[in-house]
């Protein structure tokens, strides 16, 4: 099994020692709540339902002799943890001066927005009308762009793994 979570390093998806994904989600947001465009309750109202578990949390219920997972005969071979480069931040740098940092913004905003774009939508008033709530994101994803363009230095996505080997005792059902 593998899902998202914290590595021994505090690492996680979007932070791995660049610019951090969701400092920067919260930044622009909050340069829009500050200029006015939207407004303090739709600032605070734009939350993002996550939580990354550490590998001593994913670990927990098979250590556990009274928890559902350990008592349906599943127990834990290995974990680790490990981190998958961005491909976005890859191919850029892979491209060389092939590719320009507009480029690369083009390219990587997008798969951040095609998982979050919800996020900042539900968090807008439904008194908006839907095309003024549409414009308001498309001016935050604008921005992200553009500021990665202009210095495309530390953004990435790495994807941060915790990999469970697991096996099923014999004896359960």
């Amino acid at each position: 099994m593998l899902n998202f979570g914290i590595d021994e390093e505090g690492r996680y998806l979007g932070n791995t020692g660049g610019v951090n994904m969701f400092d920067t989600f919260a930044g622009i947001w909050r340069q829009m709540c500050d200029e006015g465009t939207i407004s303090r309750a739709e600032f605070v109202n734009t939350s993002f339902p996550q939580y990354y578990r550490t590998v001593e949390e994913f670990c927990a219920p098979f250590k556990d002799n009274d928890s559902p997972v350990y008592q349906a005969g599943l127990r834990l071979v290995s974990a680790k943890t490990g981190v998958v480069d961005c491909p976005y931040r890859r191919a850029f740098d892979e491209a060389g001066s092939a590719m320009s940092a507009r480029e690369f913004a083009e390219s990587y905003v997008p798969t951040l927005r095609s998982w979050s774009e919800a996020v900042f939508l539900s968090g807008l008033d439904d008194a908006r009308p839907a095309d003024e709530r549409h414009q308001i994101v498309d001016t935050f994803y604008q921005r992200y762009e553009d500021r990665v363009a202009s210095d495309p230095s530390g953004h990435a996505m790495d994807y941060v793994h915790c990999y469970l080997a697991v096996k099923k005792t014999a004896d359960q059902p």
